[in-house]
């Protein structure tokens, strides 16, 4: 006669012990998922945030390379001041002009004056072609609320020879004629221009163009920096009717500072989750 096999089953105790354990390793799986998560999203944002902050100073970086050395104003609502201001920095806004340089990298303007072949007021820049530049200005103020005229004196002229004054010499404290302001320009045909405002200022061989100013405003209500462009302030055009875009939101600080000829920007940018907020620094 065969023995039967007894199958023995769980006793109570062991029961508990298992579901015990086993509660405990999926806590421990939940909190690791959880975990490898939480990182992953953190390290995403971070990066996130980073690469707006590298775009954004890249984007600054480009358009101060082409800027005028001494076309560069510090601003808080009315209140402005030359950025080699050496005092306490309380602004939350830069605004300078810069040379046109897709004009001048496709050869629109040459940069060079033939002063023995000009009859004032009339400027000879031999090697320009005029006719492609009035193609630029007009493209470049294609939308917006400003527009080209190439029939006005709307161009202004800068020399290498001359010494200009942030605050008062591109019209960003109102334009007031001086001998130490821009020369007003319009093109005449394809190597010359007419200039209009010349009377007492150094005209000298070497030329640039300018064909906007542009202003990177830090909004501390909204968060957002913004950069606006295609304005003239020598024809008393202002950056508040300018056309603008956003550069980055989340900013918690946007700084800046003038050291010999260099300028040091800084942004600071926080997304809503993280504990602190990261910066970029660039100098040109």
């Amino acid at each position: 006669m065969q023995k039967q096999k007894i199958l023995r089953a769980f006793s109570l105790l062991e029961l508990v012990i298992s579901i015990v354990l086993l509660g405990i390793f999926a806590s421990f799986g939940t909190n690791l998922i959880f975990s490898i998560y939480e990182n992953h999203y953190y390290s995403k944002t971070i990066n996130q945030v980073q690469s707006e902050l590298t775009n954004a100073t890249d984007a600054i970086a480009k358009m101060l390379r082409y800027r005028i050395n001494d076309g560069l104003i510090m601003r808080q609502d009315d209140r402005i001041q030359d950025i080699k201001y050496k005092g306490q920095l309380n602004y939350n806004m830069i605004e300078f002009v810069t040379y046109s340089a897709e004009a001048f990298e496709i050869g629109a303007y040459s940069g060079f004056a033939d002063l023995n072949a000009s009859k004032m007021p009339v400027l000879k820049s031999p090697d320009s072609n005029f006719t492609k530049a009035t193609e630029v200005f007009e493209d470049i103020f294609a939308e917006g609320n400003y527009s080209f005229n190439k029939n006005k004196y709307e161009l202004a002229l800068v020399f290498a020879s001359n010494v200009y004054d942030a605050e008062n010499s591109f019209g960003f404290n109102g334009f007031n004629d001086s001998e130490n302001s821009v020369v007003l320009a319009k093109i005449k045909d394809k190597e010359n221009l007419e200039l209009e405002n010349f009377s007492g200022k150094i005209i000298s061989e070497h030329y640039h163009i300018l064909s906007s100013a542009y202003a990177i405003k830090f909004d501390e209500d909204s968060k957002d920096l913004w950069l606006y462009f295609n304005y003239r302030p020598w024809l008393g055009e202002t950056y508040e009717k300018a056309s603008r875009t956003r550069l980055l939101n989340n900013v918690t600080a946007f700084k800046f500072k003038e050291e010999n000829g260099m300028i040091y920007i800084k942004i600071c940018a926080q997304s809503g989750d993280m504990t602190k907020p990261f910066c970029a620094i660039k100098a040109i």
